[in-house]
């Protein structure tokens, strides 16, 4: 870790040296120019012989709108008259010098600024400024200074091998060459010269004499650790012990992930109300891949264009992408592309255009859903139909835009029966009907005139399945007037229909 930051942060100061040419000029710039930075720092105790190579600490006494920025820092050791940057390991006998950015920002940044005329003390010494390392902006601006040379001188004693697992070679690649590294600088003591050499370890490192450690792995699979010997002008020696992480297969070469099942519980989160938020997944096939649950975006449709979506669900329609990505073991051996083939619950998901992206050890795509129509579904009552009125069955639909949802179905108007047939008797007649589909029974009543004023009687036929009734004990030749009606029990309440046409029939 410590050794992937300290090559950031040279890739950092070379870039900046680079694009100093480029910085913006800020045009009457009111802000007051810290001219003048005094400090007091440690560095005395970390430059000495056998010390490690670490940053320095600092205190500001005098332009305390300016601070040593600690992470921006690199060492440097002189050899055959060039400066070579040191990124780990221990101090020995050489000519050092230290390189750091004085930088200006936070609540002082927009009201002060540093520049290359600034005159910089530490420790009583004044530190040359790095004329070609400067930048400004409109709320920071900064500088790098350099301290004078330090010399050390060596000091007696045994010879001394430090390790360190800065020099740890991790996962590497088949035919991909590991980055090489010196192991010079974490010698110390004993009598120089220094001579070094691999006791063990895996068959493609080799080591150097001057401390080179560097190799091509060739086959996949673990590596055993690397032993290294150092071994001083007196014959005295030291060995250190360095994991060798696993060799995988060339990155061209891992195998493709054609296909992702997975199961989510979209159904649950993108409904009217709730919060929008992130899906969990569960993969089913292909299960080298994973959807990165914190990489996503849900969007809403406006009109034609897709925005991104936050709050709460709202009546719409609703999309969500997402990061399927392969990493960690399986992103050594395996890869996922654009022709990937994903569903997710069943329904097939769209792979974004131009949205992969991958490394030597990890790769991934962004995958869509289909639109989600989010709705505020309601529930509706069974309404029941009258004689007079249709009904409808229970449902549910969308308090928004009216959409139903199920249910909802029309029920007809209760049917009113109608006289089929009179057939007169002695001193009687039978009356039939047509039954009526859905009603609890029937009355039939008769009369003596059409108007139903004169000798009326009504009889009550409690089974919907009947459909004739007899009367008797009437007069002799006489004229009746009949006709029904049907009855149903709605919520408790007895409704009838109207009547029928009457028709008339004369006893014998």
């Amino acid at each position: 870790m410590k050794k992937t930051l300290s090559l950031i942060l040279s890739l950092i100061l070379v870039l900046t040296s680079l694009c100093s040419t480029s910085v913006l000029a800020l045009a009457d710039d009111a802000r007051e120019v810290v001219s003048t930075v005094a400090a007091e720092s440690n560095i005395s105790s970390v430059a000495v012989y056998a010390g490690s190579i670490s940053e320095v600490s600092f205190n500001v006494t005098e332009g305390v709108q300016a601070h040593f920025e600690e992470q921006m820092h690199a060492w440097y050791v002189k050899k055959d008259g060039n400066w070579s940057r040191l990124n780990s390991g221990v101090f020995r006998a050489g000519t050092y010098r230290f390189e750091i950015q004085l930088r200006v920002d936070g609540k002082y940044g927009t009201t002060h600024r540093i520049t290359k005329d600034a005159s910089v003390t530490v420790d009583g010494v004044k530190w040359d400024i790095v004329s070609d390392l400067y930048g400004e902006g409109s709320k920071y601006s900064y500088i790098y200074v350099r301290s004078p040379e330090i010399t050390i001188d060596k000091v007696d004693m045994p010879l001394t091998f430090s390790d360190s697992d800065n020099l740890d070679i991790r996962e590497n690649y088949v035919n991909n060459t590991i980055a090489s590294f010196s192991l010079e600088n974490f010698v110390i003591g004993g009598e120089e010269p220094y001579v070094f050499s691999k006791t063990s370890g895996p068959e493609f490192i080799s080591v150097s004499e001057s401390g080179t450690v560097s190799g091509t792995p060739t086959a996949a699979g673990s590596n055993a650790s690397l032993v290294v010997r150092v071994t001083d002008a007196k014959k005295a020696y030291k060995e250190i012990t360095i994991a060798v992480g696993n060799t995988y297969p060339d990155p061209a070469d891992r195998e493709i992930v054609e296909k992702v099942t997975a199961t989510s519980n979209i159904s649950d989160i993108a409904v009217y109300g709730n919060d929008i938020s992130q899906l969990s997944f569960n993969v089913t096939d292909g299960t080298q891949a994973h959807f990165e649950e914190h990489m996503f975006t849900w969007r809403v449709k406006n009109g034609d264009n897709w925005e991104t979506a936050s709050g709460t669900f709202t009546h719409g329609v609703y999309c969500f992408d997402v990061q399927l990505r392969v990493d960690g073991k399986d992103g050594n051996t395996h890869q996922i592309t654009n022709d990937a083939d994903v569903t997710v619950d069943g329904t097939k998901w769209t792979v974004k255009p131009e949205s992969h992206g991958e490394g030597p050890n990890y790769s991934y795509i962004y995958v869509r859903s289909p639109e989600i129509e989010i709705h505020n579904i309601v529930s509706d009552k069974a309404v029941a139909p009258t004689f007079k009125n249709t009904g409808k069955t229970a449902g549910t639909h969308c308090s928004v835009c009216g959409k139903i949802f199920s249910g909802n179905k029309t029920v007809a108007k209760l049917v009113s029966p109608t006289i089929t047939k009179l057939t007169a008797g002695k001193k009687s007649f039978t009356a039939q009907w047509k039954k009526a589909p859905t009603v609890a029974g029937y009355q039939i009543q008769y009369a003596a005139n059409a108007k139903f004023t004169k000798g009326k009687k009504t009889v009550t036929v409690k089974s919907a399945n009947t459909v004739k009734k007899a009367f008797k004990k009437l007069g002799s030749k006489k004229k009746y007037y009949v006709r029904v009606r049907a009855y149903k029990k709605i919520n408790g309440k007895t409704v009838y229909s109207s009547w029928s046409k009457s028709k008339a029939v004369k006893t014998k």
